[in-house]
């Protein structure tokens, strides 16, 4: 796995065309574990990782602006305000028509998502509105 800037890689890599850069984790004791959702855009199957970014995956898959699915296909790194490197995959990449794109997560319910998972959305976000992108807690 490369790194790259993210202005970079932004222009050069299509991560609708990529593996998941991670495994989504089985949890014992969960009613629902990763799977595979059969797109109809992409004609290809997208890996997911759980019944809320499924469910996400069929409304994306739905929509005609939507050009590009993948699970889990690119790890963004940053550092702090302290210099500490941090890391974060988010769990959907989706691609439009016009070239922009969505990186986002889905977790099952709004408190779900804990403090680390709060802090990578900041950082998300602000590295998606620097190339015109969109990140969301879908």
């Amino acid at each position: 796995m490369a790194q790259q800037r993210w202005a970079d890689a932004v222009l050069t890599v299509a991560f609708e065309e990529l593996e998941p850069a991670s495994a989504f984790p089985v949890v014992p004791g969960r009613q629902w574990g990763p799977g595979l959702w059969w797109s109809a855009t992409t004609g290809r199957h997208v890996a997911c990782g759980s019944a809320a970014m499924r469910a996400q995956l069929m409304v994306l898959d739905r929509d005609p602006d939507v050009v590009g699915l993948a699970g889990r296909p690119v790890r963004v790194l940053w550092r702090t305000g302290r210099g500490h490197v941090r890391s974060w995959t988010p769990q959907l990449f989706a691609r439009y028509r016009d070239s922009t794109a969505l990186l986002a997560d889905c977790p099952s319910r709004p408190e779900a998502s804990g403090q680390r998972a709060v802090k990578a959305a900041t950082a998300l976000q602000a590295a998606c509105a620097q190339v015109g992108w969109t990140y969301g807690a879908l």
